[in-house]
């Protein structure tokens, strides 16, 4: 029995198990003669976490979040992130359906909770989280306009609704004070503009009176 992986232009590499190693076949598929070590042998090392550009489908139901690789198909488990999932059931306006997403991300090992046996398991960083805001913007703009629609209609029926002792009562409840207030400085300024107006009037007596004119 052979593994066969096949790259993006095509070309394939042969191997072979090895017990619980693989060996690197020739490009027939035959072994390979040579004194040269040729064998993969399982790494116990962390996988790297430098980002990777992926885009695939993002989805998330009973607690497990799952992203498909539109290049290679493979499916990864996604760490649980609140934030996330909380992006993404925004973004389904009641539909579950996976999102398209353009992400930096990177890969570690976790163990399965079903199985206990450890899996790549994906790591998104901010972008995951921006492209989820993009999708929630998108819907929030397609809502807004029958949403600001349905708000208009709902204040003008509501408005239509009261008499005139209720749109009194809804005046002054929101906004008496401050007709009061205005009512007081409309009072105090009016005043002093008499009080000038008049004493500006009684100048020219009191010229005349103290015979300066």
């Amino acid at each position: 029995d052979r593994l066969v992986l096949t790259d993006t232009d095509g070309e394939k590499l042969y191997f072979r198990v090895k017990g619980e190693n693989l060996e690197m076949l020739d490009r027939e598929g035959n072994p390979i003669e040579s004194q040269l070590n040729y064998t993969l042998k399982p790494s116990t090392a962390a996988l790297p976490a430098t980002p990777m550009a992926m885009k695939g489908m993002y989805f998330y139901m009973a607690d497990a979040a799952v992203f498909t690789d539109c290049v290679t198909g493979k499916r990864f488990p996604v760490v649980n992130n609140a934030q996330l999932e909380r992006g993404f059931a925004a973004a389904q306006q009641g539909e579950m359906k996976p999102v398209l997403l353009h992400i930096e991300a990177h890969f570690v090992l976790q163990a399965n909770p079903d199985s206990g046996a450890m899996q790549k398991t994906l790591v998104a960083d901010n972008a995951l989280r921006n492209s989820l805001n993009e999708h929630m913007e998108q819907a929030a703009t397609r809502v807004a306009p029958d949403f600001a629609a349905f708000l208009t209609r709902h204040i003008s029926d509501t408005v239509k609704s009261w008499d005139a002792r209720d749109m009194s009562r809804q005046i002054e409840l929101n906004i008496g004070k401050d007709l009061q207030f205005i009512r007081i400085n409309g009072t105090l300024v009016g005043g002093c503009i008499g009080l000038v107006l008049w004493l500006l009037s009684q100048v020219p007596g009191w010229v005349q009176g103290a015979g300066w004119w």
